[in-house]
């Protein structure tokens, strides 16, 4: 499965993929972006590659490597 994040300047998109069927998507504002991957990943343990397209100033590296480390 792959996350998928299209970060624009106030609002995001998500979508979660099985190879190429959308089996999940939010869109939300930018402040609830943690919130929202944080239960994404919980809910769908098998994510196993992001592809992140970001063009605000909000970086989301720190969340991203926390996570890889505690799901081995």
């Amino acid at each position: 499965m792959n996350l998928v994040l299209d970060i624009g300047n106030n609002y995001f998109k998500l979508g979660i993929f099985d190879n190429s069927k959308l089996i999940h998507n939010i869109s939300n504002e930018n402040n609830e972006i943690e919130n929202e991957i944080l239960k994404v990943i919980s809910n769908y343990k098998l994510v196993s590659h992001v592809l992140i397209s970001n063009v605000s100033s909000y970086n989301l590296n720190s969340l991203f490597e926390k996570k890889r480390f505690e799901n081995i």
